[in-house]
């Protein structure tokens, strides 16, 4: 449930209209794939944004839906009309995730991406 009362709604103005971010849809999609497999989410591709979900006065609730296939994910966020009938599709895209044969998270050597890379930058 969303109202315009909240915090990343009233920050995201656009022509007067509280405008759900881009990053509130990605973060929510990774949050529910992580929960409903218990796995880390690594990569979210393929994402379309249909429309901005517009936040009005009143509480209004956007859902997600999750169909799983293999090694990842479709998803997408919709709302549905007064009757119930028909859905409205805000955003949609793809989780993946790497099972790992111990099933923990890799780890990154920082030494061996530091020499891939060869580029160093100085911070001031």
């Amino acid at each position: 449930m969303f109202n315009a009362k909240e915090i990343y709604l009233t920050d995201h103005v656009v022509r007067d209209q509280k405008i759900l971010p881009g990053v509130v849809y990605l973060e929510y999609a990774r949050a529910a794939g992580e929960d409903s497999t218990g796995k880390k989410i690594r990569e979210i591709k393929n994402i379309v944004w249909r429309r901005p979900f517009i936040a009005t006065g009143d509480s209004q609730e956007l859902n997600i839906r999750l169909i799983p296939e293999r090694n990842r994910i479709f998803y997408d966020f919709y709302t549905l009309t007064e009757d119930n009938k028909h859905s409205i599709l805000y955003s949609q895209g793809e989780l993946s995730f790497i099972e790992t044969k111990a099933g923990k998270d890799e780890k990154v050597d920082l030494s061996v991406l530091k020499k891939e890379s060869g580029k160093t930058i100085e911070a001031d």
